[in-house]
């Protein structure tokens, strides 16, 4: 062995590296082990040169190193590749079980809250049916009420002659003239009183018939609207024709026309007295604040109690000189609210219940 050439050197060089790196890979031998091995097979053999062939396989030591590093680096990193998959693998199902938990928990959510309102639903529509029957219920008591407080009045106005009796009213004829030509004369003075009186004996005469009212007291109640306001025959004209605001002593001169009508009607003849009493208390209240004498509540003549009714209507609907008419609706509305107040609050009931009979077309041309 010592006197091989440089060719058999050569070859032997590359055949044990060849060994070497052969037998790493086929059989998975510490190559390090394979090359101490080779190495002392070389000091044996004594071979030349031996340096060199321990430089390449110190060279193949170090490449052999480097693949196992580079090796090490790939496993490494796909581990971690793999480990960090694995946690995003279970973070995204926590993530896919936590929204199905909430989708679950939301869908029970409006599932309670649907039977809830269905819940409610039902309650509410079972307290409007209730209701539906109770206004039902009260109307149809409202409604005899009504009628018992109708046939009350009837049986009450029958019951007293100075109503009932035709002779009463016929002593009205004589008066008819006397009282047609004061009219006249408050016409002439103010237009509006004359109208008004007009539009309220209809409206009276209207509401006497809604009421089923006797004739005879019908003929007395409707006599007694049209003259209501004849006590203004003795009110000055600065005062009764002033456009503005009345001061204390004119308001004072004003509310005297009741008893200066209850006055003229007295003097007229004695037995006009019923209609005289419904000429002065046609401005008392039912709550007992009105004028001139304050009587409260059936204290009042029937019939003033109709004509403070249909007397305010009428002012309401009118436009004065100072003021627009109000709305049909705004005037039903001003009726309603002083119920007890100013009026009888089962006639006021009557009153607006039959507008259309009472009213009628009245006021369509009114603007």
């Amino acid at each position: 062995m010592a006197d091989l050439n440089s060719t058999s050197k050569e070859i032997v060089e590359g055949a044990i590296e060849n060994l070497a790196v052969e037998e790493s890979e086929k059989h998975g031998t510490d190559i390090n082990y394979v090359i101490d091995a080779l190495d002392d097979a070389l000091d044996v053999f004594d071979v030349i040169d031996s340096d060199a062939i321990k430089d390449k396989i110190a060279a193949s030591k170090e490449e052999a190193r480097l693949k196992r590093e580079e090796a090490k680096r790939i496993k490494d990193e796909a581990k971690a590749a793999a480990l960090a998959e694995k946690e995003r693998l279970k973070a995204e199902s926590e993530e896919l079980k936590r929204i199905a938990l909430e989708q679950k928990e939301a869908a029970k959510k409006a599932l309670q809250e649907e039977r809830e309102a269905i819940k409610a639903q039902n309650l509410a529509l079972k307290e409007a049916k209730l209701a539906e029957i109770k206004a039902a219920n009260d109307a149809k008591e409202l409604e005899k009420e009504k009628e018992r407080f109708k046939k009350k009045v009837v049986e009450s106005l029958t019951k007293d002659n100075k109503y009932e009796t035709t002779s009463q009213n016929r002593k009205l004829g004589p008066y008819k003239n006397a009282f047609t030509a004061i009219v006249a004369v408050l016409e002439a003075r103010d237009d509006y009183t004359a109208h008004h009186s007009e539009r309220v004996t209809i409206m009276c005469e209207n509401f006497c018939k809604v009421l089923g009212l006797p004739s005879a007291f019908t003929t007395v109640a409707t006599t007694a609207a049209s003259i209501h306001d004849i006590g203004k025959a003795g009110i000055q004209d600065s005062t009764l024709k002033k456009p503005g605001a009345l001061d204390d002593d004119q308001w004072d001169e004003m509310k005297s026309h009741c008893l200066i009508g209850m006055q003229i009607i007295t003097k007229a003849g004695e037995d006009l007295e019923y209609i005289a009493q419904g000429i002065l208390a046609h401005h008392e209240r039912w709550d007992g604040t009105g004028y001139p004498m304050k009587l409260e509540g059936e204290e009042i003549p029937y019939m003033a109690r109709l004509i403070a009714i249909c007397d305010s209507t009428d002012a309401m609907l009118s436009s004065r000189c100072y003021r627009r008419h109000l709305t049909e609706d705004i005037c039903i509305e001003e009726l309603i609210k002083n119920k007890g107040k100013m009026y009888q609050p089962e006639l006021v009931d009557i009153f607006v219940d039959n507008w259309d009979e009472i009213v009628g077309d009245l006021y369509e041309e009114v603007e």
